[in-house]
């Protein structure tokens, strides 16, 4: 799961940790591990989500990132697009890295 923030101000707990999550960044959380989170400052938050057994992103422990503008639009078009539209294949892949001009710093794939 990668929950991200445009304007909103988020706080995730993970196994007895809190994780503030301030607008332009994001959190990603491994499949199958237990989270709860709260709202400390309305506005605007996206969730996505990929399916465990395809997703590339390899990260075992919650980690926190920035998200710039491109980066954010991507993740805003994922999350308002249909599971089945022809666009989604290409901006997973950026999100994800898996293209030329990735948008996840290299120590975090």
């Amino acid at each position: 799961m990668l929950t991200w923030s445009s304007t909103a101000t988020l706080m995730g707990t993970i196994a007895r940790r809190d994780w503030l999550i301030p607008p332009g960044y994001g959190l990603w959380v491994p499949g199958g591990i237990e989270h709860a989170g709260a709202v400390l400052h309305a506005g605007e938050m996206l969730t996505i989500t990929f399916a465990a057994d395809r997703c590339p992103i390899t990260w075992t422990e919650p980690t926190c990132f920035t998200v710039g503008s491109l980066l954010g639009e991507i993740i805003t078009h994922l999350h308002q697009i249909a599971p089945g539209d022809h666009s989604r294949p290409a901006a997973f892949r950026r999100v994800t890295g898996q293209t030329p001009g990735t948008y996840l710093p290299p120590h975090l794939r």
